[in-house]
C-alpha cells in the first residue's frame, strides 16, 4: 500500500509542475489558472537562473585548459566564480637512462562577467575576467637504476582575461553547450625552476628545460568547449 501512495504522490507532483510551468520566452502562452503553489516553487517567474558548467579545451603551446564554472544569470548579464586548471607534459633526453619528464601545471580560481545577446545565459556573449593562479613544475629524473626522483617548485601568478563565445540551449533553463575563445595576459612576471641555478632565458619562450618563464603582459589564447545545466 505504501509503494502505491508514494507512486501517486510522485505522479501528482510531476503533473502539477508540468502544467504549472511558465515559459519565460513566451509569457503570453502561460495559463495562470493552471498554476499552483508547487508549480511556482519549481518554476520561478524571475528572469534569472543559476548554472553549473564544465569546459575543456586547447591552448597554443600544448596546454590543456579545463574550467568549472558556477554562474548566475540575470536577463542579459551574468557573473560567475571559476575554478581553473591547465597542464602540459614534455620529455628531455634521448638515452632511456638519461630521460627526465616535465609536468607543468597551473591551477587557481577567479571571477568573470558576461553579457549575452539572449536572456538567462543564452546566445552570443562577450566576457571579462580576472584570476589568481598557482603555477607549478614537477620534474622526474630517471636514473640508471630505473628509479625516479621528483623535485617541485611553485609560485603565484595573476591574470586578466577576455573573450567571446556562444551558448546554445533549447530552453531558458536546462542543458546547454557553449564554445568560447579566450585571450589572457599575466600581470606579473614569474620564473620558476627546479635546478639549483636559474636557467638562461631564451627570449620570451615560456617552457624551458626544468623551468617555466611566464612573461608579464604576454598575450595567450585558448579555445574551450563546455557543457552545463542551468536551473
Amino acid at each position: 500500500m505504501a509503494k502505491k501512495q508514494y507512486l501517486f504522490i510522485i505522479i501528482s507532483l510531476v503533473i502539477l509542475t508540468t502544467f504549472g510551468q511558465k515559459n519565460p520566452w513566451y509569457p503570453e502562452e502561460d495559463s495562470s489558472s493552471k498554476r499552483t503553489g508547487i508549480g511556482d516553487f519549481f518554476h520561478s517567474e524571475k528572469p534569472s537562473s543559476k548554472s553549473l558548467m564544465f569546459g575543456y579545451g586547447y591552448e597554443l603551446g600544448g596546454f590543456r585548459p579545463a574550467t568549472l564554472r558556477f554562474g548566475y544569470e540575470w536577463k542579459h548579464i551574468a557573473g560567475s566564480i571559476d575554478i581553473m586548471r591547465s597542464d602540459f607534459r614534455t620529455t628531455w633526453g634521448i638515452d632511456e637512462q638519461d630521460k627526465t619528464y616535465g609536468y607543468y601545471v597551473i591551477s587557481g580560481f577567479g571571477a568573470s562577467g558576461r553579457f549575452y545577446t539572449g536572456e538567462m545565459g543564452r546566445g552570443a556573449f562577450v566576457e571579462l575576467g580576472a584570476s589568481a593562479l598557482n603555477p607549478k613544475i614537477k620534474v622526474t629524473y630517471k636514473t640508471a637504476t630505473n628509479q625516479d626522483s621528483v623535485r617541485m617548485d611553485k609560485w603565484k601568478s595573476q591574470r586578466v582575461s577576455w573573450g567571446a563565445g556562444y551558448r546554445l540551449g533549447f530552453k531558458p533553463r536546462g542543458l546547454f553547450v557553449e564554445v568560447v575563445y579566450l585571450g589572457y595576459t599575466n600581470i606579473n612576471q614569474v620564473l620558476i625552476f627546479t635546478d639549483m641555478v636559474p636557467p638562461t632565458r631564451n627570449g620570451s619562450t615560456a617552457i624551458l628545460k626544468h623551468a617555466w618563464f611566464i612573461k608579464k603582459y604576454r598575450i595567450n589564447t585558448q579555445a574551450l568547449v563546455g557543457i552545463g545545466y542551468s536551473f
